[in-house]
């Protein structure tokens, strides 16, 4: 009998966590390593008093067939969104739209849509500023592209690349190479999902299935180095580095230095993110009902966007409950990075500047991550291009695999470490 494939994951991030978990499902033995005591990496859930989730990070994932076997294998029902959750709003010369395009802009939006239609793929080095001037005009590119991608990438579009945000919505879908089965076929599910009890406690749930399955073993506390991946390689075990850029690049060092110094130059963005309780007569007034609002530049808002949780998923909170979403430069600016009580002023400052009406929330938490998102720049996509971080896989049987490979958001995330594992696996 064939002893199974033998693959180390480093990092049990949600990346981490994927890789092992889709090892596992085809049959290798997989040893996880963690430098934390925990695993999920930025994404964590916690209960305030009172019963309220907070959530660190994301606060649910987009459904999949993919989703839905994990969802089996855990044993769970994952809980999908409101039906309010469906209204999303711009905040706009002093109100939240659905719509936030004059009739003019708007027409002036169509006009540039139909101008460039036929060269409506980003080209190479371009950035999401130069093609939302042209596919959509002044007013749809910074009231609708800029404003609604600054939500999900905290970053410049004058700098960020169109091509790897943008490029996947203008290629040719590929046929899955698997095939459903008859629940699958049936489940008809679609939009965002989470965990009843966060995205923290699907990770910590996932950690217990694979440890659980006899082919998954975690060491926690535990830097890989270089020199580990040197043993891992000489015992012709597949490795898969899902960890950020810099301590990529550290284990990297002495037999990729090149590759190494491209990871070096990847880009982070801080992002900080701020959730209050209210009452539910004081948090509503002036406040849209809905999964949240964005706010344009201009609008003398610094704050990204407002989720509104408690009209997104059940089980959030029995009151008003909003994450406030920054970045690190106006915060810096004011003083406010790393300041848990100046970050609630600022909130409060920033609902009254808006109409909101309630007064002080029942209970507050909030996250600073200095390193929290890749900046997708025209630098990073210059880099992929050229690292050829595939080939590297095939060759050496070391794959780099993170957000900053080209995959952001966990769907895209769950859905590229299937690819690699199954192919990686059966490269032999």
């Amino acid at each position: 009998m064939l002893e199974p494939r033998r693959c180390v994951v480093v990092g049990a991030g949600f990346s981490g966590l994927s890789l092992a978990y889709w090892a596992t499902k085809y049959g290798a033995k997989v040893t996880v390593y963690e430098s934390q005591n925990r695993v999920g990496g930025l994404l964590d859930s916690m209960r305030l008093p009172g019963g309220h989730l907070v959530e660190s990070a994301a606060n649910g994932f987009l459904w999949s067939a993919d989703f839905a076997e994990l969802e089996r294998d855990l044993g769970l029902r994952f809980i999908s969104t409101k039906p309010e959750s469906r209204k999303r709003y711009i905040f706009r010369r002093g109100r939240f739209r659905r719509w936030p395009l004059s009739v003019l802009e708007t027409l002036g939006l169509l006009w540039h849509l139909c101008r460039g239609w036929r060269r409506r793929r980003p080209f190479a080095g371009e950035t999401i500023s130069a093609w939302g001037e042209r596919m959509l005009g002044p007013a749809g590119r910074v009231l609708l592209l800029e404003t609604a991608l600054q939500g999900i990438y905290a970053g410049d579009p004058s700098r960020m690349s169109a091509t790897l945000i943008l490029g996947r919505f203008f290629q040719k879908r590929k046929r899955s190479v698997h095939k459903l089965t008859e629940s699958e076929a049936r489940d008809k599910r679609s939009g965002s999902h989470t965990h009843a009890d966060g995205m923290g406690a699907l990770t910590r749930d996932l950690r217990a299935y694979l440890e659980s399955s006899g082919l998954c073993t975690f060491r926690m506390e535990t830097q890989f180095s270089a020199d580990d991946l040197s043993e891992a390689r000489r015992r012709k075990s597949l490795v898969f580095l899902a960890v950020p850029a810099l301590a990529a690049a550290e284990i990297l060092s002495q037999g990729h230095p090149e590759l190494a110094q491209g990871l070096l130059s990847v880009e982070m963005r801080p992002i900080a993110t701020s959730t209050s309780i209210w009452s539910l007569d004081d948090g509503e007034r002036g406040m849209p009902r809905g999964f949240g609002a964005l706010f344009p530049r201009g609008e003398d808002i610094e704050a990204l966007g407002v989720l509104r949780n408690h009209h997104i998923y059940n089980r959030r909170s029995d009151r008003v409950s909003e994450t406030w979403i920054y970045g690190a430069d106006s915060l810096r600016s004011r003083g406010i990075w790393g300041n848990r009580e100046a970050l609630r002023t600022h909130v409060l400052e920033e609902r009254r500047r808006i109409g909101a009406k309630g007064l002080a929330p029942e209970a507050f938490e909030c996250y600073f991550w200095e390193r929290g998102i890749p900046h997708y720049t025209v630098a990073l996509e210059e880099f992929l291009a050229r690292a050829d971080l595939d080939g590297i896989g095939r060759r050496e049987g070391v794959v780099v695999f993170g957000n900053y490979t080209g995959h952001l958001g966990l769907s895209r995330i769950f859905a590229e470490a299937r690819r690699l594992v199954r192919e990686r696996l059966s490269d032999g």
